[in-house]
């Protein structure tokens, strides 16, 4: 009776001895991600309030191993923070559902990772292209910031989330979050802007919709924006540039799924420019202007020549300041007086 009695405590401490073991091998994310910032390192596991210097700082993450990927949610307050109550599917979640992943482009080195404010519904995917291996883990070195969403003011949110199980559920400790509070000095408004300002690395680019007219069918002679708020307006629209859309449903892109109201919960601007020029890319910011700007280049320089973007759709997103909207073509900045009806 006493073996038996010894055996089933020697089974009982061992059970125990592996679940501590287990425990303490469990990889905390907090635990791994550091702020380097002028000489300096925070730990988030120690601070979660950090007062940078400026905006040239490392993130840093220990333990990290190759193709595995940090999901990166950067936002102008801490809505975010504490809303899902985890473990919770990531693809159930509206920051790190895998399909939102923005589009990054690889890492250059020498001028360093911009760091954009997410919409809703977007994030950052850091795999191995954009960020900096080595035996340790990796880091991402932050070169400067920018804000597609216009209402960042002296704070930056950070949530960050490595899938340490490989099954897209976010655990406790698979997530980490920071505070960084810039200077007041780097969020000062542009009072004019100059070309080097809408270098491709310092945009924040904002999603929206083209739609490709052929030459034959599109008559445009100025830059225009309408805001469409009803069926109505689009029908007033359309009378007034009735030459501009033959044989062309331009409802099916202010509609969605809106399309049996005669009010539209999200209104759109709408925007032309002249026959023979094109819109580019999505409108973007920079940072410190609020001006949401749409680039616009000659057809000749695009690929789809036979169909120039001639027009394009905004939709008013409430995580989406529209203070003023302008065009930006040959270097200059056209600002444009949005029309209602």
């Amino acid at each position: 009776m006493k073996r038996n009695l010894f055996f089933i405590a020697l089974l009982a401490a061992s059970a125990f001895a592996a679940l501590v073991l287990c425990s303490c091998s469990k990889k905390i994310l907090a635990e791994n991600i550091s702020i380097l910032d002028g000489g300096k390192e925070c730990k988030l596991s120690e601070n979660k309030y950090i007062f940078l210097e400026d905006e040239n700082f490392d993130i840093r993450f220990n333990g990290l191993k190759p193709k595995q990927n940090i999901y990166m949610f950067a936002h102008h307050n801490d809505s975010f923070i504490d809303k899902y109550k985890l473990p919770i599917k990531a693809d159930d979640t509206d920051i790190f559902n895998l399909g939102m992943a923005m589009a990054e482009r690889t890492l250059d080195k020498e001028k360093g990772y911009t760091l954009t404010i997410n919409e809703v519904h977007s994030m950052h995917c850091i795999g191995d292209d954009r960020r900096l291996n080595d035996k340790d883990g990796a880091s991402l070195p932050v070169r400067a910031i920018s804000d597609t969403t216009g209402f960042m003011d002296d704070k930056l949110y950070l949530l960050f989330y490595v899938d340490y199980k490989h099954n897209r559920i976010i655990e406790p400790n698979e997530l980490a979050w920071i505070e960084l509070i810039l200077p007041y000095d780097s969020r000062k408004a542009l009072t004019q802007t100059t070309e080097a300002d809408f270098s491709n690395e310092k945009r924040a680019y904002i999603s929206s919709a083209g739609h490709r007219i052929k030459k034959e069918n599109y008559h445009g002679k100025e830059f225009k924006a309408y805001k469409i708020a009803g069926k109505s307006d689009l029908e007033k629209m359309k009378r007034k540039e009735n030459r501009s859309f033959e044989n062309i449903d331009i409802g099916q892109h202010v509609y969605g799924l809106e399309s049996q109201k005669e009010k539209f919960s999200q209104p759109t601007i709408f925007l032309m420019v002249p026959q023979g020029l094109s819109l580019c890319n999505n409108p973007f910011r920079i940072k410190g202007d609020k001006t949401i700007y749409f680039e616009v280049q000659q057809e000749g320089k695009q690929d789809y020549i036979d169909k120039p973007v001639s027009v394009r759709f905004l939709r008013l997103r409430d995580e989406i300041l529209v203070d003023k909207i302008a065009f930006y073509y040959g270097g200059k900045v056209i600002p444009a007086e949005v029309a209602e009806f």
